[in-house]
């Protein structure tokens, strides 16, 4: 049996978005950012979701993925690992996941 790699984000769109038209073998991709919020022991956090549309998925929302956008996505996760020496030149080492959009669709917010 597989591993269900699956991942939902519902919030809001919170900068112009990326799209670049052909990075490499004809591919283009539509980066964006989601803002949610989640309240932890009555407070507020907020989150920030990067985001990755590809090829048909990118060309289809170009116009639509704009900032202030309520929009729910569904896709997969990318983990990326960039490792680097600060500025004080101590190795360290960054972690970061970007979804891959499968699904978009847009959202009244509630």
């Amino acid at each position: 049996m597989d591993d269900i790699d699956m991942v939902v984000v519902s919030g809001v769109v919170s900068c112009a978005p990326d799209y670049q038209d052909d990075i490499g073998n004809g591919k283009k991709a539509l980066n964006f950012v989601i803002d949610t919020k989640k309240t932890i022991q009555g407070k507020p956090v907020y989150f920030k979701h990067q985001i990755t549309a590809w090829d048909r998925i990118a060309e289809k929302y170009l116009d639509r993925i704009v900032e202030g956008a309520y929009v729910r996505v569904e896709g997969h996760l990318q983990s990326s690992v960039l490792k680097y020496t600060d500025e004080n030149g101590v190795p360290r080492t960054f972690y970061t996941d970007r979804t891959n959009a499968k699904y978009i669709t847009f959202e009244e917010e509630m």
